[in-house]
């Protein structure tokens, strides 16, 4: 009867043991589903704005190309021209030169108004997204140590 008794004590030990292996199973589960569906949404973020970026500079670049051949296009044109036009075309050169790094920047600045991740952006995500994987790691080894 002594046995009887003894098992009927641990009972209620060995329920809450085996509660506490389900609930970790559960909490490492939703833990795993949480990391992998951030990690492919932020994949899928990531995506699109490399692509929006890469279609935006792609147009700037399109179209600074075509006022370069315009120029030069015009520059032909006037290669017999006094010495006087050609320093005003060298400084028009100049000028041009200083409009395109202006341009860069202000696509930045639009980029930034229209959410479009630039190159330094996508990098930050990445640095987040995989801080975000160890930081779950770490948690999934302290729910397994517990």
């Amino acid at each position: 009867m002594s046995s009887k008794t003894e098992t009927s004590m641990w009972t209620p030990l060995q329920d809450a043991v085996a509660q506490a292996r389900t609930l970790d199973k559960q909490a490492r589960k939703i833990a795993k589903q949480t990391a992998d569906e951030l990690y492919s949404r932020s994949e899928a973020l990531l995506t699109q704005a490399q692509k929006r970026s890469a279609k935006t500079v792609k147009t700037v670049r399109k179209n600074v190309e075509a006022a370069l051949e315009t120029i030069e296009s015009r520059t032909v044109r006037f290669s017999d021209v006094p010495d006087w036009a050609r320093k005003q075309l060298d400084e028009a050169r100049k000028q041009l030169a200083d409009a395109e790094t202006q341009l860069r920047k202000g696509v930045e600045v639009v980029a930034r108004g229209l959410h479009i991740a630039l190159d330094k952006d996508v990098d930050s995500l990445r640095r987040k997204l995989s801080h975000l994987e160890k930081r779950v790691n770490e948690l999934a080894g302290e729910s397994k140590a517990a």
